[in-house]
């Protein structure tokens, strides 16, 4: 700020919305939207659609005063890969990862549309559990409309693509084009890269993946209401390929006969990696908008017809380029090198970057399918000849086959096979036209010719996804037409675009302090119930409403009359705090992170709090900074503990909900745990090379020179939990994985970081006292640190051929009865192989056998190098008892 008055022209109070006794949305908000009856419509993660009737008292003083209840979408029979049954947990097969959700109709008669999904997660981000047979036929579009006394509920489209991972059926949008109702639809990605791959467990994209995809309502209403054998309402089943190793309904699989119509039993569920996808009708209500998008969770249509789309970028070490990728004739083959992945192929690579972009400037006379966002699926670039790579085991390329010729039992088509284990289903391709250009990747922010920068509007952190045009006049219209975008770190980014559709400005962290990955994001616009305000859905439970105030009387620091302990924004916070942590202090809305604002401990940031959980225990003395204190007097968690590093998901809290409480103490009694995270040149974006959770579910993180070893203790990035133990709890585990480690800022190709080293740990929580296992260039290390002094380490040599590819997943096996601790690894998903045993001592051993005392367990990691960073990703890490 200057030294004179500043009277501010953009100002948000912020506050949570009052449930007010009725049942709240603890199992996480994805998408959230005001009906045209003015009442808040909410989808949870799980699948049940909530309601509420919200009433405002006064300034930032929202109540619930009434709730409905939908479970349309939770009453939606699962299924397996196959088609069969949903073999799932009961939870899984009884509930739908609910990702999307949009209300019209009128305010007599609403009308909801969700898109859902298989709840399952498998790949590389479900605990490395792999294929875990979720349908990947199992995208649904449902329609429920308010007849006057019921909800009448249909699902609109059934058989859209989902991921062996987390992509999905995701956000939607009700528009009108042309005269025409039609929803517009984000249809995830299935792989990284565009190419089958070890972590999305080799699945090759479909052909209604990984685009923007629209239904079109008008179609649908023409054609009549069918029931299935479930009791399920339905209209339209898109038509499947004809799954060779799987039964027609009417027993004929010969192309060849008459009576042949390619629909298998159990139509149009089961993917079965591919050979049971979609096909693209060009004449049926879905089509594509837009292709090559991996990831896109959101997408907006503004007043003026623009259409932008939220993308999440390919993760660095997670899957490559297709076979022949820039070429016409790309294919689905598996090259093992995963070319793009970790190394540069051609001159490219996967970056990582998020981003957000503009597919239409003029969605009323766009042509549909003719921007490209820069995925590539070979099947709809080169249908005929791109084949079909599956792998049918769990984990790894056992049965595994590139398929390339067609079915036909009698062998009388020219090029085909009478072997359903190796061929491509009888009617294959599922697409009858070809555009090449989706043969060719096209990293956002790179300077590529064909694209796509001239319609990528900004790049910005990970993990960003909901978005919303807010349409407001408030403030003199200064945020007409500007775009808010949810974060997984619990902040809202404001995008300020030209009449044109391209950036005017952009403000990385606009709104902040919400305390949860911001999924889902409305703006009431001037003619709708709390006009201006800014409503943001979270994943763990929170519904938070910034109202606009649209005049704040504000002094900058030098100017006499500014008082550094005052709040001029009225949000709790003083002026020095905020500026402090880089927030505005003349917008409540912008808020710094405190963790234990809900606790109602003061409104001090994180980084001016000396106790950021309320606990009683100085951050400078606590190895769990951001604990939770309700766990039986605990910072620790209960056995067992899963958690596989998604934001929020699994309700564990921590350090951007990822259930990691806190970073390993150094012992400085003046220390702040942000100082041990990522160092950073602009505060405004945290961890910029960092990727914690989000859609992937793992944390990679750039580890720097600093180390626990000896007396040392500066380890930055000592991600750890704690858990209660004694001894009486019987011999339990700690297991973690470490994935990707091949690639020039990774272990075995970053030769700038001698003396790099990966891997976990168990401990008292500080840099002092813990046992490590690691994994170094060389092969295993692991050794026990008591009061900073390193005992004998076990040393196990891995030749450079037998270097892990895939993961290295490392097990302490804890006896508390004496402080053993028998450390094991299995590399590639081989067999366990033990390395040596471990006594515990002092404040570990403590740890282990006495109920006061917390076991801390975490991610250890340096470069060994000044200077240099080291990149490693750690995909999960449990604790769970003697089974």
């Amino acid at each position: 700020m200057g030294t004179q008055k500043v009277s501010a022209q953009i100002n948000f109070a912020q506050s949570e919305i009052d449930f007010n006794g009725f049942p709240n949305v603890s199992s996480g908000v994805t998408s959230l939207v005001f009906g045209p009856d003015g009442r808040l419509y909410v989808a949870e993660y799980p699948g049940t659609i909530k309601i509420y009737t919200v009433q405002r008292n006064s300034p930032t003083d929202y109540i619930v005063t009434g709730l409905e209840t939908l479970n349309g979408i939770t009453d939606i029979v699962n299924h397996d890969d196959d088609g069969t049954a949903c073999s799932g947990t009961t939870f899984d097969c009884n509930s739908r990862e609910t990702t999307g959700i949009e209300v019209a109709g009128t305010a007599q008669n609403p009308v909801i549309y969700v898109s859902s999904s298989d709840f399952r997660i498998g790949a590389g981000s479900g605990g490395g559990n792999g294929d875990v047979d979720l349908d990947t036929n199992s995208g649904i579009v449902t329609r429920m409309s308010w007849n006057g006394s019921s909800w009448d509920v249909v699902d609109l489209v059934r058989g859209l693509p989902r991921s062996e991972e987390n992509h999905a059926t995701n956000g939607i949008q009700f528009t009108n084009i042309g005269g025409t109702d039609f929803l517009i639809v984000a249809s995830g990605g299935i792989t990284n890269g565009g190419a089958p791959s070890t972590n999305f467990v080799y699945t090759c994209e479909y052909a209604l993946s990984a685009a923007i995809i629209s239904i079109n309502l008008d179609m649908l209403d023409t054609m009549p209401i069918l029931t299935d054998g479930n009791g399920r309402d339905y209209i339209y089943d898109l038509p499947t390929l004809d799954d060779p190793t799987r039964a027609n309904v009417n027993g004929i699989t010969d192309p060849d006969d008459p009576g042949y119509d390619g629909i298998d039993v159990n139509d149009p569920w089961g993917g079965n990696d591919g050979l049971n996808q979609a096909i693209v009708d060009p004449s049926g209500p879905v089509q594509i908008v837009a292709p090559g998008y991996r990831n896109s969770y959101d997408l907006v249509v503004t007043e003026a017809g623009q259409l932008y789309v939220t993308e999440n970028g390919a993760n660095q070490g997670w899957g490559g380029f297709p076979v022949g990728e820039g070429t016409a004739s790309v294919t689905n083959d598996y090259d093992p090198a995963e070319p793009g992945s970790q190394s540069p192929s051609g001159g490219e690579q996967i970056n990582n970057l998020d981003h957000l972009e503009l597919v239409t400037n003029d969605l009323q006379n766009y042509v549909f399918g003719s921007h490209y966002g820069g995925h590539p699926n070979p099947i709809r670039a080169n249908p005929s000849g791109a084949g079909l790579f599956t792998a049918p085991a769990q984990t790894g390329l056992t049965g595994a086959v590139f398929r390339t010729q067609v079915y036909d039992p009698d062998g009388s088509t020219p090029g085909s096979t009478t072997d359903p284990s190796v061929a491509l289903p009888a009617n294959w391709p599922p697409v009858q036209t070809a555009n090449a250009v989706e043969g060719d990747w096209r990293g956002p922010g790179i300077n590529n010719p064909d694209g796509p920068d001239d319609d990528l509007i900004v790049v910005w952190g990970t993990n960003t996804n909901g978005i919303d045009e807010y349409t407001a006049s408030n403030f003199g219209g200064a945020m007409q037409g500007d775009l808010i975008a949810g974060v997984n770190t619990g902040v809202l980014r404001r995008v300020e675009v030209k009449a044109d559709g391209s950036l005017d400005n952009f403000t990385s962290s606009f709104l902040s302090g919400i305390g949860g990955n911001a999924l889902g994001i409305q703006c009431n616009g001037d003619n709708e119930v709390f006009p201006g305000t800014i409503w943001a859905g979270t994943l763990n439970g929170k519904i938070v409403v910034f109202e606009p105030q649209d005049f704040v009387e504000c002094f900058g620091p030098g100017d006499p009359e500014y008082d550094p302990l005052a709040d001029y924004d009225g949000d709790g916070y003083t002026n020095q705090d905020e500026e402090d942590n880089g927030t505005d202090p003349c917008n409540g809305g912008s808020q710094p992170g405190d963790f234990d604002k809900v606790a109602g401990a003061p409104l001090i940031s994180d980084l001016n709090d000396t106790d950021d959980d309320a606990d009683g225990i100085a951050d400078a003395l606590d190895p769990f900074q951001l604990g939770d204190p309700t766990t039986s007097g605990s910072d620790a968690f209960e056995l067992p503990v899963r958690n596989d590093l998604f934001n929020d998901q699994q309700g564990l809290g921590g350090i951007f909900g990822l259930g990691m409480t806190g970073l390993m103490n150094n012992g400085d009694t003046g220390a702040n745990w942000l100082d041990w995270l990522d160092r950073r040149d602009d505060p405004s974006d945290p961890n910029p090379n960092d990727v914690l959770g989000g859609a992937p579910g793992l944390m990679t993180s750039h580890m720097t020179s600093g180390t626990a070893l000896g007396a040392t203790n500066n380890q930055e990035k000592g991600y750890q939990y704690g858990v209660q133990v004694d001894q009486n709890t019987g011999i339990f585990t700690v297991v973690g994985n470490l994935i990707n480690f091949d690639g020039p800022l990774r272990l075995y190709g970053n030769t700038a970081a001698v003396g790099g080293e990966l891997g976990h740990f168990i401990g008292d929580g500080t840099q002092s006292n813990y046992i490590k296992m690691v994994l170094t260039t060389d092969g295993i290390t692991a050794l026990q640190e008591i009061n900073d002094v390193p005992q004998t380490p076990i040393n196990v040599t891995i030749p450079t051929g037998d270097r892990p590819q895939s993961s290295m997943v490392f097990y302490f096996v804890v006896d508390p009865s004496n402080g053993e601790v028998e450390l094991q690894y299995s590399k590639d998903g081989a067999a366990r192989t033990t390395i040596g045993t471990i006594t515990a001592q002092g404040s570990i051993l403590t740890a282990i056998q006495n109920s006061g005392t917390d076991l801390a367990v975490g991610f250890t990691g340096t470069s060994g190098t000044p200077g240099v960073e080291l990149e490693g990703t750690w995909d999960f890490l449990n604790v769970i008892g003697e089974v």
